[in-house]
């Protein structure tokens, strides 16, 4: 939940007026989801085909909650504040370096998919 807590305050001070993207947010379950997804990703990182149009998929959806490109910069930040927070000492340069290029590659091609539009019907794929 430490993600979540960060991107609320991020949240918080970079929106100020405008609407913000996790007003009415589950941190818990909104937590839970994205741990579940980063697992995944990393499971799948070799096997990439597999991997991608799940992210493209997720990316457009991304789009119904308003999510903007600096939006997954503001993610990277607090993604990587609270893995440093939770390793400690692990939290090591090189670990740090695998996250970022771990994490550009997923918000990548979340963010190629999103530039391209919905596809239709994809609604059905909603629940994946």
């Amino acid at each position: 939940m430490r993600v979540y807590n960060i991107l609320l305050r991020a949240d918080r001070m970079s929106w100020g007026q405008s609407m913000p993207l996790f007003s009415e947010l589950d941190v818990e379950g909104q937590s839970e989801r994205l741990m579940q997804m980063i697992g995944c990703a990393i499971d799948q990182l070799p096997d990439l085909e597999s991997l991608i149009p799940v992210l493209q998929v997720l990316g457009r959806r991304h789009l119904m909650y308003n999510v903007m490109p600096h939006h997954y910069e503001i993610m990277a930040s607090a993604l990587l504040s609270a893995l440093a927070g939770a390793l400690g000492e692990e939290f090591t340069p090189s670990v740090s370096h695998a996250w970022v290029k771990v994490y550009g590659l997923l918000a990548k091609v979340m963010m190629d998919a999103a530039a391209a539009g919905p596809v239709e019907d994809e609604w059905l794929y909603a629940f994946i």
